[in-house]
């Protein structure tokens, strides 16, 4: 199964039909390699035990409980001790199993089987260790940032750019902060994911009559340039708009100035590489890729002393439009959640711990009191 399903992903990674990321490939393929390894494993009792690859198993024998044990031993493999590391990320145990049950889907599909327990179970099947329960909960801390921060970051950025010198790498790196300063007052306004969202945009996109934003595509944002292809879709598939404030509108305007006749994209970098097979004639490329924005707000956070673990700066300007508007509009939980591209559900799990106002009562104290 697993090699006929690694032929069929390598051939959807490449070629004039591709449609998958290389770097989604590689990654899948680097999962599929680890599961046909023989690794030891310490049990409950201190048996250092031997585990056959999950590749060895019969279509059959993948029962949930089966690929439960599996995962578990997996994550804790003896390699990982030995070398003083951490147990293996939920986030590349989930990697794992999605690969098992696409493999299983790719098996349905060439109608080897109509039905398997394992893509009809519910359940979890991954352990998430205190460990890492503890580093989550420690990040969700700095999530948003606040009313002040978020306008002292703003401000950075437009120094950076009206400082520059006019004529620094002839003229290119006053543009780029141009762009870059632009990009963080409409990520902070708008709520869409950056870079994916926000790097796909393109001018036909803006709705200036209606004052409406059209998101309806995501970029791929790691790996080659080659290889960050546009998605017709978003990280939740659905298309949507998002209403534009003044300060959006703004921005727009006046990246106006620098709009491209050869191509639609809105951000765009003058300081690309000149191997970069996007160029156009001005020797421009789109702006694409995490680490062209990531570098700037890590700059940006450390100049002002503002905490952002882990290089989480870009992802929190979404984090923080959230926020804000649930605690300072009367905009429905409903109408927010629309606005990001997220269920209500999901919204609330992610922000309620950072809300100061939804989902508080003035009364709160009083009904306290009432317990006594």
């Amino acid at each position: 199964l697993f090699d006929h399903y690694e032929r069929y992903e390598a051939a959807r990674a490449s070629g004039e039909r591709k449609v998958i990321e290389a770097s989604t490939w590689e990654t899948k393929k680097k999962g599929m390699n680890a599961m046909k390894k023989r690794f030891n494993w310490r049990d409950e009792q201190g048996v250092l035990c031997e585990v056959s690859p999950l590749t060895d198993y019969q279509i059959r024998e993948l029962a949930p409980d089966a690929v439960k044990d599996w995962l578990h031993a997996f994550q804790h493999r003896q390699e990982l001790l030995s070398r003083g590391k951490s147990p293996a990320t939920t986030k590349y145990m989930n990697n794992l199993l999605s690969t098992v049950r696409q493999a299983l889907k790719f098996g349905q599909l060439k109608r080897w089987w109509r039905v398997h327990p394992l893509l009809e179970y519910q359940g979890a099947l991954i352990e998430t260790t205190k460990a890492e329960r503890n580093r989550q909960r420690n990040r969700s801390l700095n999530k948003p940032f606040s009313l002040v921060e978020r306008d002292r970051i703003i401000n950075w950025f437009h120094q950076q750019w009206s400082k520059c010198p006019a004529k620094k790498y002839n003229g290119k790196e006053k543009i780029r902060w141009f762009m870059l300063y632009h990009y963080v007052v409409i990520g902070f306004n708008t709520g869409l994911r950056s870079p994916s969202e926000m790097t796909a945009l393109e001018w036909s996109d803006v709705d200036y009559t209606r004052k409406r934003l059209l998101v309806r595509k995501s970029r791929e944002a790691s790996g080659a340039v080659q290889d960050q292809i546009i998605r017709s879709y978003t990280k939740t598939v659905k298309h949507r708009e998002v209403p534009m404030n003044d300060a959006v509108l703004a921005s727009f305007r006046a990246l106006e100035e620098f709009r491209q006749e050869d191509a639609d994209w809105i951000f765009w970098n003058p300081r690309a590489d000149i191997k970069n097979p996007l160029l156009n004639e001005k020797g421009w490329a789109p702006l694409t890729g995490e680490k062209r924005i990531r570098y700037a707000f890590d700059a940006c956070l450390t100049a002002l002393g503002i905490p952002s673990p882990e290089n989480q700066g870009q992802y929190r300007m979404r984090h923080t439009f959230t926020t804000l508007a649930l605690d300072h509009t009367d905009m429905s939980d409903d109408k927010v959640a629309a606005i990001i591209g997220d269920r209500v559900e999901t919204m609330r799990t992610h922000y309620q711990g950072h809300c100061m106002n939804r989902w508080r009562s003035a009364d709160d104290v009083e009904q306290l009191n009432n317990l006594n």
